[in-house]
C-alpha cells in the first residue's frame, strides 16, 4: 500500500505486522483446538498462548535462509515459546 493514498486505519489492516498478529492467533487457536482433540498436548497451547510472540526483523533474517515465509514465522515464533 502506498502510505500517501492509505488511510491509517487501512494501513494497518494491510500492514506486515498485523498480518503476522493474525498468523499468530490463527495458529494460537488451532493449538487449543489440537489440544482439545488430544493431538498436541494442552500445555504446548497454554506455551503458545502465554508466550507466541515474534520479531518481524528475525522473521525476515530467517526467510533469507529458509527462503519460506511460513516457515520463518514458525521458526521465529517458536524462538519465543521454546521446545
Amino acid at each position: 500500500m502506498i502510505p500517501r493514498y492509505t488511510r491509517e486505519e487501512m494501513g494497518h489492516i494491510w500492514s506486515e505486522r498485523n498480518e503476522f498478529d493474525t498468523m499468530l492467533l490463527v495458529e494460537t487457536l488451532a493449538s487449543e483446538a489440537q489440544a482439545e482433540l488430544g493431538v498436541i498436548p494442552k500445555e504446548a497451547a497454554k506455551a503458545i498462548r502465554e508466550k507466541g510472540n515474534f520479531d518481524v526483523e528475525r522473521i525476515h533474517e530467517i526467510e533469507k535462509e529458509t527462503n519460506h515465509d511460513i516457515i520463518s514465522f514458525v521458526t521465529a515464533v517458536g524462538e519465543y515459546v521454546g521446545p
